[in-house]
């Protein structure tokens, strides 16, 4: 299978483009309202037609994408028409200067670039646990349904319950990777905390979405294990999203920056020894509680064991945005190692 991955525009403060445009001040980079996923045309795939696109696309006050040049081409008009087509539905917070609203041109790259290696090299299986003994998520059924298809879409085998009898060493045996879906509260007891103490020792995978940090919060271990554990939330809100690490499978497909609407985990303490891969950014929402830098999803590994988490995920229309389940597949394949 061929993947695609685009590169995510950036500012310049200068160049021939703004002859008798008039000196603009430096402005922080622009916040996509809406990740969209990029549009790369069969013709092109099938004939394996890459290359790179340099726009100047101008932001209107709005945030609305009102006008685009084209500054280098692709040497290919499919993708340029192709990155122009696209590039005029993208959709910005509106840009301030010193409190008001104000219209700029930016740069903004897209790069068509085709992945030859293969994205699904072998099967993986994957038991999903969705128990919750507290807080029931409403997203958790359509969480469910996403996976039924992801099933086959990929070369996943997936089971899920919310059995927790379920969680047990002989069960285990038969997964490459243990998802906890939005689970929550106290739903094992001792044999199956064993069960996932003994599954942690195999070099196989976790993968944990959402409230599964709000799960066996009073077990050090587990808190450990995942990363961090939730202390409380704010209400439901938007907030800008930065992704600090773009090399991972999980997050090389999403921009710099963005803006979601979810449930902002404060943590007990903030995740040690983790790779952080995603930060929400506190100075646009309200009730956050670590500072400059707040973490939501990150990886770890321990003994060739693979852990990858995402906070986001509380609301039912996460679990079909196309750059959310990317975010999980992609964690899924590392955490599997496959």
């Amino acid at each position: 299978m061929k993947g695609i991955l685009f590169v995510i525009p950036f500012l310049i403060y200068s160049c021939s483009f703004f002859s008798n445009i008039e000196k603009e001040r430096a402005l922080e980079k622009p916040v996509l309202l809406k990740t969209i996923e990029l549009y790369y045309p069969k013709e092109a795939l099938d004939n394996n037609i890459q290359g790179k696109v340099d726009l100047m696309i101008f932001v209107d006050t709005t945030g609305s994408v009102s006008d685009i040049k084209l500054i280098k081409s692709s040497g290919f008009k499919i993708l340029d028409t192709a990155a122009i087509n696209y590039s005029s539905k993208l959709k910005f917070l509106p840009i301030k200067e010193d409190g008001k609203k104000v219209a700029r041109w930016i740069k903004w790259n897209v790069n068509y670039k085709i992945d030859e290696k293969p994205m699904e090299p072998e099967m993986i299986n994957l038991f999903v646990f969705y128990k919750a003994s507290d807080y029931v998520h409403e997203s958790t059924e359509t969480a469910i349904d996403m996976f039924c298809k992801l099933a086959d879409n990929y070369k996943f085998r997936i089971d899920c319950s919310d059995d927790s009898t379920k969680i047990n060493t002989e069960n285990l045996k038969n997964y490459d990777l243990l998802v906890f879906l939005n689970t929550s509260g106290d739903i094992l007891d001792e044999k199956g905390k064993r069960a996932l103490m003994e599954f942690s020792k195999t070099g196989k995978g976790f993968v944990g979405i959402h409230s599964a940090t709000a799960t066996l919060e009073d077990w050090d271990w587990y808190c450990n294990f995942i990363g961090a554990c939730f202390e409380d939330h704010p209400e439901i809100q938007d907030a800008v999203v930065k992704v600090v690490n773009k090399n991972h499978l999980s997050t090389k497909h999403l921009p710099d920056t963005f803006v979601w609407k979810d449930e902002w985990y404060n943590w007990k303490k903030l995740p040690e020894n983790v790779e952080v891969l995603v930060t929400v950014d506190e100075k646009t929402y309200k009730g956050g509680k670590h500072g400059d830098f707040h973490p939501v999803s990150w990886c770890k590994e321990i003994d060739k064991f693979r852990i990858w988490y995402t906070a986001l995920g509380h609301l039912p229309e996460h679990y079909t945005d196309q750059n959310f389940i990317k975010h999980i597949v992609g964690g899924i394949y590392w955490a599997a190692n496959k």
